[in-house]
Parts: structure tokens; C-alpha cells; sequence
């Protein structure tokens, strides 16, 4: 959101360069704007976060806690889950930008194909985002059960609420 505000204070003294009205469109989400652009491609940059958070607190719990010691936290390979998701939110990215350049045009069937290929990135990213999602929510089972038995509180929780709120606060602006 840095980037998308410096370019509209930028495009306030020249608002009539392009490159910099597009800049400030993708990286700005605020809701009711004319163009879906912002709606749609900067979700994924907040996401991406919540990867690489979510990917470090996993392999730190294997390898420092020992009341979990020995189960399984995760269905996908702990040191690959940030890979795995911030290449799925590039290539989502990538979609969605070219979706949103075609959907641009002023030739109808032109326009039609880039919302299709928009879509298609959206759907890329929402699957991606619902596995994520089942991931933590399965790791927050999992050592949630021990933590109970062993009557202590995770150092972690704060974490998890965390990723949960954040989650809402990106796809409300999306979703309405």
C-alpha cells in the first residue's frame, strides 16, 4: 500500500501519466473504486506475508518444542510451505495483471477473454488461499491437543490469532 500511496501523492502534481495511475491502482485496496484491479492484485501481497510468518513458526515449533515432538503438524513439507504458496500468489499475480490488461480493451471479445483470465487468477489465488487456510488451521489442532493435555498455553497463540484476523481483513474488502 506504500508504493500504491506514494504513486498517487506522485500522480497529484501529473495525473496524467499512466504508468503511475496503473502503479497506484494495483497496489491500493480500498473499497469502491472504479477500477477491480486494486481489489484484486493487492490481497496477494498481504497474503504473501502471512506465508512466510506461517512457514517460520512451523519450522520453529518442530524443531524447538518438545511437547509436540513427534507428530505431524503439517500435510506439505515444512521447509517448502513458503515456497509452495508465494510461488502460487506470483503466478496468480501474473494472471490476474494480464487478466486485468486485456479486460482493458476497448474490443468486447478482448475484454470478455482478459475478465476470464482475471477470474481464472482469482480462483487460482482463492484455492491456493483455502489450502493455506486448512493448513494452519490443521497445525492449530494439532498443537492445540498436546498443549491442553500438558495444561499450557502456546507461546505461539498470538500468532495464530493473528494470521485468523488478518485473513478477514483481506478478503472483506474482496468479497464486498
Amino acid at each position: 500500500m506504500v508504493i500504491g500511496f506514494s504513486f498517487r501523492a506522485k500522480g497529484h502534481f501529473n495525473p496524467y501519466i499512466f504508468r503511475d495511475f496503473l502503479i497506484n491502482q494495483i497496489f491500493i485496496v480500498t473499497p469502491h473504486m472504479d477500477s477491480i484491479s486494486p481489489q484484486v492484485l493487492a490481497p496477494i501481497f498481504f497474503l504473501a506475508i502471512n506465508y512466510v510468518i506461517f512457514g517460520r513458526l512451523l519450522r520453529s515449533t518442530l524443531a524447538l518444542d518438545d511437547i509436540v515432538n513427534g507428530r505431524k503438524l503439517s500435510f506439505l513439507n515444512p521447509r517448502r510451505i513458503s515456497l509452495i504458496f508465494l510461488g502460487s500468489d506470483i503466478a496468480s499475480f501474473l494472471i490476474q495483471a494480464n487478466g486485468s490488461g486485456l479486460a482493458a480493451s476497448d474490443n468486447d471479445s478482448t475484454t470478455r477473454i482478459g475478465l476470464n483470465i482475471l477470474l481464472a487468477g482469482m480462483a487460482l489465488n482463492f484455492a491456493s488461499f483455502i489450502i493455506f487456510i486448512s493448513l494452519v488451521v490443521y497445525f492449530d489442532r494439532a498443537t492445540g491437543e498436546p498443549y491442553y493435555d500438558a495444561r499450557m498455553s502456546r507461546r505461539f497463540e498470538p500468532v495464530i490469532r493473528a494470521l485468523y484476523t488478518s485473513w478477514i481483513f483481506i478478503m472483506v474488502p474482496v468479497l464486498v
